[in-house]
């Protein structure tokens, strides 16, 4: 359980550090805007927000401001998330940028939150407070998630009548159903940990909720490699379908 543990969130860190960094470069080049919103997004996520929560614990006197630096990226990571969906999927609709501003101001308040209830001397509060806090994380992160999966699938269906024509490229489309297919493992992955988070007892925390987050995060690495740097092979078969 441990082995696979590890296996799936190395993988997982890996895929994502990799792939903001090449889509961060790609931005650079092409100076478009959501390929680095989408790069930024899983850097600060995975690349430093993640490893720094991890540390948070053991900095000591620095403790606070370790926990700042994790809290502002892992949650300023999420809130690129929600403006990449509104750039890409609803760049000309208000209520999208309504949607990423407010978004963007519950997770300011949950991250000062989140920072706050750590810093309590009382190991007792602490863990009172990471489960209220880490609700609002836990909806946040959802929403991001599914509002992503949401439309990237809906774009594909339409993506997928004009394949079917010669209208549009499979392989576009195809990525299209792989960032949806993505978001809505994170999804469903998030709802799982939140339930057994606040209902289930020991053994749904410390083994049912790591065996779900170590799947989820191999599917979503499959989903994530095939969408953004897929094997030749792959793209090949993609195109070909088109044909048959």
């Amino acid at each position: 359980m441990l082995a696979v543990m590890v296996v799936a969130v190395g993988t997982l860190f890996a895929v994502w550090v990799v792939t903001g960094v090449r889509l961060v470069l790609l931005a650079r080049r092409t100076r478009r805007g959501p390929e680095g919103m989408l790069g930024l997004a899983l850097l600060l996520q995975a690349g430093i927000g993640y490893p720094v929560s991890v540390a948070a614990p053991f900095a000591g006197d620095y403790a606070g401001l370790v926990w700042v630096v994790s809290a502002a990226c892992s949650n300023g990571g999420m809130a690129l998330i929600f403006a990449f969906t509104a750039r890409v999927f609803q760049n000309e609709t208000r209520w999208a940028w309504a949607v990423v501003g407010a978004a963007t101001a519950l997770l300011a308040v949950q991250g000062c939150g989140h920072v706050g209830s750590q810093l309590d001397d009382d190991p007792a509060a602490r863990a009172r407070s990471l489960l209220v806090w880490g609700a609002g994380s836990l909806a946040l992160s959802g929403l991001s998630w599914g509002w992503t999966a949401w439309e990237s699938l809906r774009f594909y269906a339409l993506l997928r009548r004009r394949v079917a024509l010669g209208l549009a490229d499979p392989v576009v489309a195809n990525r299209m159903l792989l960032w949806g297919s993505m978001g809505a493992i994170a999804l469903g992955c998030v709802a799982i940990d939140a339930v057994l988070l606040y209902t289930a007892g020991e053994i749904g925390r410390t083994v049912i909720i790591p065996l779900v987050t170590a799947i989820a995060g191999l599917l979503v690495s499959a989903c994530m490699i095939l969408a953004f740097w897929p094997p030749p092979a792959y793209l090949a078969r993609v195109r070909s379908a088109r044909t048959h």
